[in-house]
């Protein structure tokens, strides 16, 4: 198992600096996400042996899954019906806690693990009917923590009379825990850590107690790890017991449980969301941040198996699942820039190298160079009115809207200086709206579609309301055609005539919220469900005739905005970088942990920047993908699904137009000069999928050969137009 240690920590911080140059990584090099599955409700403890994994939870008893490839499956219950307290593998062995819904009959059971896909029962013991709050297990005892009560001691080999042990009064409250560290066990309870010497079973021994507020410890070696909430991660020396000595303390995001291995320190939280967070002890003095995932909410416990790290929590409802990520690097990707100046960044949009950002609960709008992506500079701020919460830009206009129920649009025609020309009453506050020629659509909370005209730059009006369409998450143009993502499907708007509209579902997608984008005739998805915060990532038929099912659909842990950059597909959910290749069918080619939770993405230049809210705004390298597509088509004609391209560029005396058909589609390829006249068309009809080249020998329609200079060359494959700049030299 590969561990990055403080030489890896430096290398990270170099690579920062080396990204200038090289704006490219493999996000799956780094921490990351492997696979998920619910479990049973309202999860209590977790366990590992091998790669099986036993969840405890307060309604459906133990059950177990297994580990294959980085994804957990299930394997079977092995009790049913009973309340679980604690679980705890030592010795080849599964010992737990369980009682009866109505906190009685407690009872520790003890399984053989020796097939751990089917345990065998080997030891019942009855307990007082107190509340357990913790076990640890050496394999020959069992130390149970119960509230208000203290610690007890069973020997699990001997007979039912003598199994009874020692006992240590301890005030413990519901956040106790245990941890045992060889012959001293670790008793936490808030505010109060007593550090047991239980080498005498029979008589066990408080040596010292550590102060701070915690919810679990490990340990390796001489070190004690804790981890709480306020204390996030604190090391002690307690190679002398009774003397124990405070090393250091790490703040960060907080923690439920803790896993240390190999100098790496796996945190897991469920503050402000819920993931892992990991530090490198390998000098237990100065521990150093290495990196995060989160993917959803809650995360209560944390195991170890082999490279991957169980995750497990409640993201809401009482909906248990678990997580496992690889952790052959336990670092998140490094940024490549970062602008503290947006407090709160939350939406992005950008005019050429003018990007524009709004944050959360600011009235106003900055205007930034990103002339140099990696270090950009303010040029202006723009005052608004309610704390925008969309921002768009586009056809020569900045659309602002917040909480109040308007649209407040700019004009851009100078990008650097915004001027308000109108704002726009809308009937609700607007989840969404996008920008087409002459025209931008609005999605009012609850209230349709608002089409608004802006072909005149001084008189913007609203063209056509239509309540109707009903609850809009996400809005996305392709020309005049538009997409929306409705609580149940996806409808494509025709909004050639924004006073006659023409509506088709083309997919269903039940979600809770979700975002959209295009590429080529295809409308890219991501949506998810407020109650386990499950979701999915998804590829439709953008020209559907009829509601379609998703070409190719990704289960993801959540949803987050998406950005196409060529054929490459980015979404961040929750501080996740997923990506997708649009070129090569949908295939995912890696995620990787950015320590960051995602707003909005933007692409400028090679990199991509990131409203990350209360961590302003974040710049980050491409996934490696797209610099490897952009080289190929660089170095080699070769295009790309949808893309024209033309080889050679300058030419003469002729040039290759190529383009790559995703399926089979009319097609129209035409030539017109710089003043709009049509001067060759060099296809019309039906194409099938796959790669085409045609070659246009710089002559007209009727076979006249044409002056030295610029043309337009426009290929119109279904709903979408592209467009490819031609040089004709002498």
């Amino acid at each position: 198992m590969r561990h990055p240690s403080i030489v890896a920590v430096a290398l990270c911080l170099l690579a920062v600096t080396a990204l200038a140059s090289d704006r490219t990584i493999d996000y799956a090099e780094y921490m990351h996400w492997t696979g998920g599955a619910p479990v049973a409700n309202y999860l209590t403890d977790l366990a590992v042996h091998g790669d099986f994994i036993y969840t405890g939870s307060t309604e459906g008893g133990i059950s177990i899954s297994r580990l294959s490839g980085g994804v957990p499956g299930p394997v079977g219950d092995l009790i049913a019906n009973r309340v679980v307290r604690a679980l705890a593998v030592a010795g080849g062995q599964l010992v737990a806690v369980v009682q009866d819904f109505d906190e009685a009959d407690t009872t520790l059971l003890v399984y053989s693990l020796a097939d751990p896909g089917a345990p065998s029962l080997r030891l019942k013991h009855r307990l007082p009917d107190w509340y357990v709050l913790d076990l640890a297990s050496d394999g020959r005892l069992a130390h149970v923590l119960f509230r208000d009560e203290g610690v007890r001691i069973f020997d699990l080999r001997a007979t039912a009379r003598q199994r009874e042990r020692g006992f240590r009064p301890f005030d413990a409250d519901h956040n106790g825990f245990l941890h045992l560290a060889g012959g001293l066990l670790v008793a936490g309870s808030w505010g109060q850590n007593h550090l047991i010497d239980v080498s005498d079973p029979d008589l066990p021994v408080t040596v010292a107690i550590v102060p701070g507020s915690f919810w679990s410890a490990d340990h390796e070696g001489d070190q004690l790890y804790l981890t709480g909430y306020g204390d996030d991660l604190a090391i002690w020396d307690i190679a002398v017991p009774s003397a124990p000595v405070a090393l250091a303390a790490l703040e960060h995001r907080g923690g439920h449980d803790i896993r240390v291995r190999d100098a790496v320190a796996y945190i897991a939280f469920d503050y402000n969301g819920g993931g892992i967070w990991t530090a490198d002890v390998s000098d237990p003095a100065v521990p150093q941040l290495l990196g995060e995932t989160r993917v959803r909410q809650g995360g209560e416990h944390v195991e170890l198996v082999g490279d991957h790290a169980v995750l497990a929590g409640v993201p809401g409802a009482g909906h248990a699942r678990l997580d496992v990520f690889d952790v052959s690097s336990a670092a998140s990707a490094p940024i490549a820039g970062h602008w503290s100046g947006a407090p709160n960044a939350h939406r992005l949009a950008a005019h050429g190298t003018i990007a524009y950002v709004a944050s959360l609960g600011e009235d106003e709008i900055q205007v930034l160079s990103a002339a140099d992506p990696l270090a950009p500079s303010l040029l202006a701020t723009i005052p608004t009115f309610n704390d925008p919460r969309c921002l768009t830009a586009g056809g020569g206009w900045l659309a602002v809207s917040g909480w109040m129920n308007e649209l407040h649009l700019y004009s851009t025609q100078v990008p650097t200086h915004p001027t308000l020309i109108t704002s726009v009453p809308l009937p609700a506050y607007a989840i969404s709206h996008a920008v087409s020629d002459g025209l931008i659509a609005a999605a009012p909370n609850e209230h349709g579609l608002v089409l608004i005209d802006i072909s005149s730059p001084g008189t913007p009006f609203v063209a056509a309301e239509y309540p109707e369409l009903g609850d809009c998450r996400s809005l996305v143009f392709a020309d005049r055609m538009l997409y929306m993502l409705r609580e149940n499907d996806i409808v494509r708007v025709d909004c050639t005539d924004p006073g006659d509209i023409d509506t088709q579902v083309i997919g269903t997608s039940p979600s809770t919220w979700g975002y959209l984008a295009l590429h080529d005739d295809r409308v890219l998805c991501s949506t998810f469900s407020l109650d386990v915060y499950d979701g999915t990532i998804g590829v439709y038929d953008a020209l559907a005739t009829s509601p379609q099912p998703p070409l190719a659909q990704h289960a993801v842990p959540g949803s987050g905005p998406l950005v196409v950059d060529g054929d490459v597909l980015c979404m961040v959910a929750w501080n996740t970088m997923w990506v997708f290749d649009l070129g090569a069918g949908f295939e995912p080619v890696g995620n990787g942990p950015i320590m960051w939770s995602a707003y909005d993405l933007m692409v400028q230049d090679d990199v991509m920047w990131v409203a990350a809210a209360y961590d302003h705004l974040v710049m980050l390298p491409r996934h490696q993908t797209a610099r490897a597509l952009a080289r190929s088509l660089a170095d080699v004609p070769r295009p790309t699904a949808g893309a024209l391209r033309a080889h050679p560029n300058p030419f003469n005396p002729q040039t290759t137009l190529s383009f790559v058909m995703a399926t089979a589609r009319p097609v129209r390829l035409d030539v017109f000069d710089l003043a709009g006249r049509h001067v060759a068309r060099l296809h019309d009809g039906a194409l099938g999928a796959g790669r085409h080249d045609w070659t246009w020998d710089g002559r007209d329609d009727r076979g006249r050969q044409l002056p030295t200079g610029l043309y337009l060359a426009r290929l119109r494959a279904g709903a979408r137009n592209h467009t490819a700049k031609l040089m004709l030299v002498e």
